[in-house]
């Protein structure tokens, strides 16, 4: 172990002991960062454990100055701090408390909700018949390989000539120890090796040929599982968006392209022409056939039991990498705190940790895979000494030749090949197991498309009704102040109407605006159009009506007229114009050229559109150095 994974403090052992009964493992390096980066102060406990919960994506409720009456309605395994100053879980505090206890605050941990990771951690490894099942019954990939158009037949075809020319070896062997050194039949000699280069010139064209042809079908499912993909995550809504879910989604395509467009996908399209090499064999002689089949049976019932432990070991080492990487990412993202607490030693000292066990992890498979490796190659070499011992007795009793043998041994050894190459690529298997799983859940869930939406026009009408948006892992059930963004919004917007938010940091302002643009939900009240419900209309009608520049603003490079017809070419330069000067802008900005590493300001601007002329708008200007 690297490291103690049972914490010291209070709190930190109570919530371990709470996440360990929801199947939910505990992570201390997170613990540790989330602590060197929370701020000394009032309630340094909750923030401390409330930065936690969100890192982790762990859903929760809080609840604020809990009276002895009210704690019935909490379970006892709910965090909760008395007004002692004392920390841990409600029924640890209950039975240390003497007196009635009052509650400063108390967290109650819900993993049933979605987010959690209960059912991600305590999911056991399917067996690979049951993965290739769920392969073949997932509609999207089934979608993007396209067996029906016979993108893989021509390989297939190829694969076929492929291993009926490799007969042509162990058929030379077999005339040439059989007839030609017997008889000195030079003549033919010539004639085979004629032959045999020919063979071997077809299968090495053969090979090149499947090569291309593999590299256009992948290429082909490739484009369309991509497109699949990025059409996903494009469209995903605004207020579900998580870039580290995102991501993961990203990587676990990645893993699962090269398992259905690789080398191993190939070593599969091999396997079932071992059945050619053993009529071969039965054809020499059958006695070995029983070798051949007992020895390939052995291999496959090693390959099959050593699936269960690889895969938990591959599982172990994916989620170790993933968040070494998370963690990576997040250091990075929160590099000016780091730096504003002076802890970069520390935090260092954390991801060297969080390295050296991802790379413990990689150490286990890899010595699992060594193992099954030598098995595998104890067994082949076992086969040979097998084949050869049965091929002298045999000799020697005068049922077979000595080209007979040698030949046997060549195609018993060619057996072998689609297997080890299957082995090679089996944590790349187990690797693609967990990806297909998160990939099938995001890209196998129904869309929802209701059956009549009213159509939108134009927009006349925009209104927020008691518009409320709670902060994240939070219900309105606690009906608490603190618990939303924004709370019990009205706001009337008739066409051509300008509507300045002024507020300080942390107000809501930009929340309103999101609401506006439907980048948020209301979890109260609604938003209105025309009169209706949002709905009630499309999200891209509405969306094709209103545009939104975000802040800071995402620019390409170019001139703003550049940027205001960035994808829509037919805007003309006169109406650019119109809008800019609406903006108040000068015309002297659309000689300035800008790209995304400027240091600009915007202020986000919503704005109607008539004639459906959709313009993100912003008014930037260049920051003064000063």
């Amino acid at each position: 172990m690297l490291q103690d994974p049972r914490p010291i403090k209070p709190l930190q052992h109570a919530l371990s002991e709470v996440l360990e009964q929801l199947a939910i493992e505990f992570l201390p390096s997170q613990w540790r960062l989330q602590e060197s980066l929370t701020d000394p102060g009032p309630q340094q406990e909750l923030r401390h454990l409330q930065s936690y919960l969100d890192a982790c994506n762990i859903p929760y409720q809080v609840f604020h100055n809990i009276k002895p009456q009210e704690l019935k309605h909490l379970p006892s395994s709910t965090l909760a701090m008395a007004d002692n100053g004392s920390t841990g879980s409600l029924g640890e505090l209950a039975r240390c408390s003497t007196e009635p206890l009052v509650l400063r605050w108390a967290v109650q941990l819900d993993a049933s909700k979605p987010g959690s990771r209960k059912n991600q951690n305590s999911d056991n490894p399917v067996s690979l018949l049951a993965f290739w099942q769920k392969l073949r019954d997932s509609v999207w990939l089934r979608n993007a390989l396209r067996f029906e158009e016979g993108s893989f037949k021509p390989v297939i075809y190829a694969s076929l000539l492929i291993n009926v020319l490799a007969l042509a070896g162990p058929l030379f062997s077999l005339q040439v120890y059989d007839r030609i050194i017997p008889n000195q039949a030079y003549a033919s000699m010539v004639a085979l090796l004629f032959g045999v280069a020919l063979c071997l010139g077809f299968e090495h064209v053969l090979k090149h040929a499947r090569h291309s042809l593999m590299e256009i079908a992948a290429t082909s499912i490739d484009t369309r599982c991509t497109s699949q993909l990025s059409e996903a995550l494009l469209n995903v809504p605004i207020h579900k968006t998580e870039p580290t879910v995102l991501l993961q989604h990203l990587r676990s395509f990645e893993h699962l392209r090269e398992l259905v467009t690789g080398v191993f996908l190939l070593a599969l399209i091999d396997l079932p022409f071992l059945l050619l090499f053993l009529v071969v064999i039965t054809l020499i002689h059958p006695y070995f056939l029983l070798v051949a089949v007992a020895v390939i049976g052995l291999t496959l019932l090693v390959v099959a039991s050593s699936h269960y432990r690889l895969s938990r070991l591959g599982q172990t080492q994916m989620k170790q990498a993933r968040e070494t990487q998370s963690q990576w990412l997040d250091s990075l993202a929160s590099l000016d705190s780091i730096q504003a607490h002076g802890v970069q030693h520390a935090h260092g000292k954390l991801l060297n940790q969080l390295q050296l066990k991802s790379r413990m992890g990689g150490n286990a498979v890899r010595e699992q895979m060594f193992q099954i490796n030598q098995k595998i190659h104890l067994l082949q070499q076992s086969s040979w000494v097998f084949t050869i011992t049965l091929g002298v007795y045999l000799i020697i009793e005068k049922q077979m030749t000595v080209g007979g043998l040698i030949a046997v041994s060549m195609l018993t050894m060619r057996c072998f090949a689609p297997i080890q190459k299957l082995q090679s690529h089996l944590v790349q298997t187990h690797s693609a197991q967990a990806s297909f799983e998160e990939l099938d859940q995001f890209l196998g869930q129904d869309k929802k498309n209701p059956q009549a939406r009213s159509a939108l026009d134009k927009i006349e009408h925009i209104e927020l009704k008691s518009a409320g948006v709670l902060k994240p892992n939070h219900v309105w059930e606690s009906d608490q102040e603190s618990n939303f963004i924004v709370r019990n919004i009205n706001i009337d917007l008739p066409v051509g109407t300008r509507l300045a938010i002024i507020g300080p940091t942390g107000s809501g302002k930009t929340s309103i605006l999101k609401l506006l643009a439907q980048q948020l939900k209301c979890d109260h009240g609604h938003v209105a159009v025309n009169h209706l419900s949002i709905d009630h209309y499309h999200p891209s009608e509405f969306s094709s009506k209103v545009g939104y520049a975000t802040q800071p603003p995402v620019l390409i490079k170019g001139s703003l007229l550049d940027n205001i017809r960035f994808m829509r070419p037919h805007i003309d330069t006169a109406a650019c114009w119109k809008v800019l000067n609406q903006l108040g802008m000068k015309p002297g900005w659309s000689s300035i050229r800008m790209d995304c590493t400027c240091q600009l300001k915007a202020r986000a601007t919503i704005f109607l559109q008539v004639k459906n002329r959709r313009f993100h708008c912003a008014e930037p200007w260049q920051e003064n150095p000063a």
